[in-house]
C-alpha cells in the first residue's frame, strides 16, 4: 500500500495528532504526518493528549507540533489530505494540493452530533469525546478512498440509550440476516451478552486475554468457531460476555482492526455501538465502518 496520509487541525496539538496516530494502526503501510494551520514549529504536544494517545495503545507520529509553513512539501506529496474544518481547505489548495485530494470531517455527510470540535480549553472528559469522533471521521474518510476500503459494507449503529438497545438489537440483527452478514456488539463496557443470545440465533462469544490483546471465540464446540461460521455462509453475532478492561484502547488495537477486516473480506458487517453520551467508545467503535454507513436507531 503506497498511499500517504497528512491530517491538519488549527494547533497540531489534539486532534490532528491523535487521528494520524489512529491512521498508523487502521491502515499499516501507508505514510502518515499531521501539521496545523496555526501551529508553532516544534511546540510540545500536550502531556494531557500524550496520556490520551498512551491510554488508547497509539503511538505518535510526532511528540512535536508542525506547522502549515514548514509542511508544503509534505501535503503536496500527500494523496489524501484531511483536515478538521472547512475553513483550513482554502489554505491546503493555495499550497498547491487538488481539491479533490482534500476531505473534511466536517464533510455534510456527517451528522451535526458526530463532527468534532477543537478540544482546546475543554474538561478531559469533553476532549476525548471529540477527538474520538475526529479520529472517526478521519477514518471513515479514508475508508471511502480506492484502496482503503473493505471488500464488503461495514456499518455502525448508535443506539441512542441503554432503554433502546434491545430494541435497535432487534432491529439491527435483522437487518444482518437478511444481509446474511455479521453483527458485532461493540459495548464492551457493559455486555449485554444474554440479550444478544435471546435475541440472535447463532453467537459467538467474544474473549479477550488480558495484555496481548488477542481475541478467542467461543460458542461450545472446541477452537476454529469464528472459521466455521464464515465458512457456515449463515448469519451470526458476535458479543463479549465479560466486561473488557480498557475498552478504548481494545477498540483501537491491531486485532480488532484485523478482526473487522477479516469478516468484512466475506460478509457485510454491521456494529452497534454503546449508548452515545460522555463516552468516546461509541465513536472509535464506529471509526471502524465506512462514511455515510452509520445510523442511529432511536
Amino acid at each position: 500500500m503506497e498511499n500517504s496520509v497528512t491530517v491538519v487541525c488549527r494547533h497540531n496539538q489534539a486532534r490532528s495528532v491523535i487521528s494520524a496516530a489512529a491512521a498508523l494502526r487502521f491502515f499499516p503501510g501507508i505514510g502518515v504526518a499531521s501539521v496545523g494551520v496555526s501551529a508553532r514549529e516544534g511546540s510540545a504536544i500536550p502531556r494531557s493528549i500524550l496520556d490520551l494517545a498512551d491510554f488508547w495503545g497509539l503511538q505518535l507520529v510526532s511528540r512535536v507540533s508542525h506547522a502549515l509553513d514548514y509542511a508544503h512539501e509534505q501535503l503536496l506529496r500527500s494523496d489524501y489530505v484531511v483536515v478538521a474544518e472547512d475553513d483550513f481547505i482554502q489554505g491546503i489548495v493555495d499550497v498547491g494540493v487538488e481539491p479533490a485530494r482534500v476531505l473534511s470531517m466536517q464533510d455534510t455527510r456527517f451528522g451535526h452530533s458526530h463532527i468534532p470540535f477543537d478540544p482546546i480549553g475543554m474538561t478531559h472528559g469533553v476532549v476525548s469525546v471529540e477527538i474520538a469522533k475526529a479520529v472517526m471521521t478521519t477514518m471513515q474518510l479514508l475508508r471511502i478512498q480506492p484502496g482503503l476500503g473493505y471488500s464488503h459494507p461495514v456499518e455502525a449503529i448508535f443506539t441512542a440509550s441503554e432503554e433502546d438497545f434491545e430494541e435497535n438489537l432487534a432491529e439491527a440483527w435483522e437487518r444482518t440476516v437478511k444481509a446474511k452478514g455479521v453483527l458485532v456488539v461493540a459495548d464492551f463496557r457493559s455486555p449485554n451478552f444474554a440479550v444478544v443470545s435471546q435475541v440472535a440465533d447463532h453467537v459467538l462469544e467474544l474473549q479477550v486475554s488480558r495484555g496481548e490483546q488477542e481475541i478467542n471465540f467461543v460458542n461450545g464446540d472446541g477452537d476454529g468457531a469464528l472459521e466455521r461460521a464464515l465458512e457456515s455462509g449463515r448469519s451470526f453475532a458476535i458479543s463479549a460476555k465479560y466486561e473488557i478492561d480498557m475498552v478504548e484502547k481494545f477498540l483501537l488495537s491491531s486485532r480488532f482492526v484485523e478482526l473487522i477486516t477479516e469478516l468484512a473480506q466475506s460478509r457485510s458487517v454491521l456494529i452497534i455501538t454503546e449508548p452515545e453520551g460522555t463516552s468516546a467508545n461509541p465513536y472509535l467503535a464506529a471509526a471502524h465502518a465506512r462514511m455515510s454507513s452509520h445510523l442511529r436507531l432511536i
